[in-house]
């Protein structure tokens, strides 16, 4: 297949499936709305809606940027350096482009949404498959529709984004970024959702609570100093602490991890800064004592030079 018919087929399939998955979700959620549940415990329903609109929000505009007419399908590269003409490369740091090359740093920000186009079309099909059995309450079924999502999702923020590489906020694809991670973070909140709509479970013991923020913590931490996931995860966990809950001990469990992961997220992102801060204090000074040195050998030169 041609890489321009490959790309029509793909955003087309991208645009179909967002359509039917945030309608039939829409319609769910309304459904939930007017005949509730018994749960074990859920989300904030006000929360839900929250999320459902954002990543709603985001997902259109990132397919409409799709169509942009500066995208440059053939562009491909990384956050940190630009791709040129021909195979050659040049890092942003350079401002020497080879004569007959053209220059495309700068000329998408996004170059790696082609890479994450199918990953979003394969979690857009699961989501459709989780508000389908989710009509009819086939828990097992969304259990293993939302899995897959997620494995898809996380694969997108470490394997194609390099997500873990981060060294703060990304600099480049930005948008893809910020796509993934509302999506992973709500596909997240969607598997809460459906596990407490199970059986009626007893309240966690020690091990079960620690289960659960080892996991949270190894999510949120794993992504970098970049604490954009980690802040999506706390609204997650609030939200389940906030929501409509049967056994106490849930509640109590959602509340308190919520705020653990916040700390060490905020003290993960302060230290990360604070790092950062002192290299460039050390580069600036090193810098500065190179000059400081080499001012008496320029004083000597031009003395010499004088007489």
């Amino acid at each position: 297949m041609e890489p321009d018919t490959y790309h029509t087929t793909l955003r087309r399939f991208a645009v179909l499936g967002f359509c039917i998955d945030n309608a039939y979700q829409g319609y769910v959620f309304q459904h939930d709305v007017q005949r509730p549940r018994s749960v074990n415990y859920a989300p904030h329903p006000h929360s839900l809606y929250v999320a459902f609109a954002v990543q709603l929000v985001l997902q259109a505009w990132w397919l409409f940027k799709l169509y942009s007419p500066g995208t440059r399908q053939g562009f491909e590269g990384d956050g940190e350096e630009g791709a040129l003409a021909n195979g050659g490369k040049c890092e942003h740091g350079s401002d020497l482009i080879p004569t007959g090359h053209i220059d495309l740093r700068g000329a998408d920000h996004e170059p790696l949404r082609w890479d994450f186009l199918p990953m979003f079309v394969l979690g857009s099909s699961c989501h459709i498959g989780w508000s389908f059995c989710w009509s009819y309450e086939e828990y097992t079924l969304c259990r293993l529709f939302l899995c897959i999502s997620a494995v898809a999702q996380l694969y997108s923020m470490f394997a194609i984004l390099n997500g873990s590489k981060n060294r703060g906020f990304p600099q480049r694809n930005i948008m893809t970024h910020l796509v993934v991670k509302c999506r992973t973070t709500f596909v997240i909140l969607l598997l809460w959702k459906t596990w407490g709509a199970l059986d009626p479970m007893p309240p966690p013991n020690v091990a079960q609570q620690l289960n659960n923020l080892s996991f949270f913590l190894i999510l949120a931490m794993c992504s970098g100093p970049d604490p954009t996931m980690g802040f999506l995860l706390v609204l997650v966990l609030f939200s389940l602490g906030i929501g409509p809950f049967q056994a106490p001990g849930w509640h109590q469990t959602f509340v308190w991890m919520g705020w653990v992961v916040l700390c060490v997220v905020m003290i993960d992102w302060l230290v990360a800064a604070w790092a950062k801060d002192s290299d460039g204090d050390s580069d600036s000074d090193l810098s500065l004592r190179s000059s400081n040195e080499n001012l008496p050998s320029l004083a000597s030169k031009s003395l010499i030079g004088s007489y």
